[in-house]
């Protein structure tokens, strides 16, 4: 978790508000994509190969779509005072729970990695995922004019 913290904090403040909300943007599409298209990812056998040969569709199709949208979003400037922190903050939070639900309900992080009891508590259930998609979404709402 921490490490997709990371990711997404740094890209943040080396990009931009813009390229934040791009990226979290092109997750939702790819989501989408991947799950409503029909795509074959051959089986290997193994529940780990599994996982990052669905992995590495999903995030190339992010990807793709990420650099895509650059050119579409664009947000002027940082806003004043705190909330130059707190809209950044968010955004990142939003980002990362995502990926995380993602990462849990649609990739199958959960066969072949074994969390803690209090992540897997948020994150396995299938009925959670609808707020793992929804959070993001608001923080995009609310945030990105911020």
């Amino acid at each position: 978790i921490l490490v997709i913290l990371a990711i997404f904090s740094g890209y943040v403040f080396w990009k931009g508000r813009s390229a934040i909300v791009a990226l979290t943007i092109s997750l939702y599409i790819a989501l989408l994509l991947f799950t409503q298209l029909p795509i074959d990812i051959p089986t290997l056998g193994n529940a780990l190969q599994d996982f990052f040969a669905k992995a590495a569709v999903f995030f190339a199709a992010a990807l793709i779509i990420h650099f895509f949208m650059l050119s579409f979003v664009a947000i002027e400037g940082w806003p004043y005072g705190m909330m130059r922190f707190i809209s950044p903050a968010f955004l990142v939070l939003g980002g990362t729970l995502l990926v995380l639900g993602i990462l849990f309900q649609i990739l199958g992080l959960g066969a072949v990695y074994t969390a803690s009891p209090y992540i897997s508590m948020l994150f396995s259930p299938p009925e959670y995922f609808f707020w793992w998609l929804i959070g993001p979404l608001i923080a995009l709402l609310v945030f990105s004019r911020a």
